[in-house]
């Protein structure tokens, strides 16, 4: 099998602590007007895996979003296509963009490719398809269930943040 490159894999933003301290210096969601929680979102939201690329002499990112996903990502490949070069000179690809979830799991399993063990933690309505792997911690979804997941899959950080936020408790 010929390689075509090296997966780089980016650590998280914040650790459980630190993600704890944010919340506290900015509030929960709910507390936030929707002007205050839309500024925090871009913010959190900045693409840093731009700024790593870029300090590293990269000229692509390849990344697994698919259109489905988003009524915005599917404005955005419609208007640019799935590869295209952003405002900052570095390309974007997003190969799998046109694939639905099946496609993505049928693939997996085709080519015994390892998942991260968060798409099994299908519970209270969440499945492969919808899970994702970063923004849970955040309580954004609260009102949508992802507490009670939390609850269920992580307890020892559904702890800690019930210690800091004891309103967060169901």
């Amino acid at each position: 099998m010929q390689t075509l490159g090296t997966l780089h894999v980016l650590d998280p933003l914040n650790s459980l602590e630190g993600s704890i301290a944010w919340l506290r210096q900015v509030g929960l969601p709910h507390e936030r007007t929707k002007q205050a929680h839309q500024k925090i979102i871009k913010e959190r939201k900045r693409d840093r895996g731009d700024e790593w690329a870029q300090a590293r002499g990269f000229q692509c990112t390849i990344l697994g979003m698919r259109a489905e996903e988003s009524r915005t990502r599917r404005i955005l490949f419609r208007s640019r296509g799935l590869t295209y070069e952003r405002g900052n000179g570095l390309m974007m690809s997003n190969p799998i963009g046109r694939w639905s979830a099946q496609d993505v799991w049928a693939y997996h399993v085709a080519h015994s490719i390892p998942w991260h063990p968060l798409y099994d933690c299908e519970t209270l309505g969440f499945t492969r398809e919808r899970l994702r792997s970063g923004g849970w911690l955040y309580t954004d979804g609260a009102a949508e269930g992802w507490t009670s997941w939390l609850r269920r899959h992580f307890p020892e950080q559904y702890r800690h943040l019930v210690a800091a936020f004891p309103r967060m408790a169901e």
